[in-house]
């Protein structure tokens, strides 16, 4: 998108100075005309550069911030489904706990 603006914008530098000099006889140039164009396609440049560089600058910022937000909004719902299987688990194994009378003190811990 930017090479096609900056190569529109040296393709109108060349028309513009073929068109000035193709006006002008050989022995004369008039430099009024030459001053205006160059101006004109000074300024055109001039411009597509800044524009290119605000488009450039304001994709970057507007991108990484999207996928930042979208990393951290999956990184939360992981998070919060990870937590939601461990205390289903805890809940799981204090049934089975109950169930078989392990919900005191462990007997093998003066093992350890």
């Amino acid at each position: 998108m930017m090479d096609s603006r900056i190569c529109l914008a040296a393709v109108l530098l060349l028309f513009g100075l073929a068109t000035v000099f193709a006006q002008s006889s050989p022995d004369q140039v008039n430099f009024q005309t030459l001053i205006i164009t160059l101006s004109v396609l000074g300024a055109i440049l001039i411009i597509a550069l800044m524009i290119c560089l605000f488009c450039c600058c304001k994709c970057e910022n507007f991108g990484s911030k999207r996928t930042e937000a979208k990393l951290q909004k999956q990184a939360n719902k992981t998070r919060t489904k990870q937590e939601e299987r461990k205390a289903e688990m805890n809940e799981r194994h204090n049934d089975i706990r109950k169930k078989y009378g392990l919900s005191g003190q462990n007997p093998y811990s003066k093992f350890a």
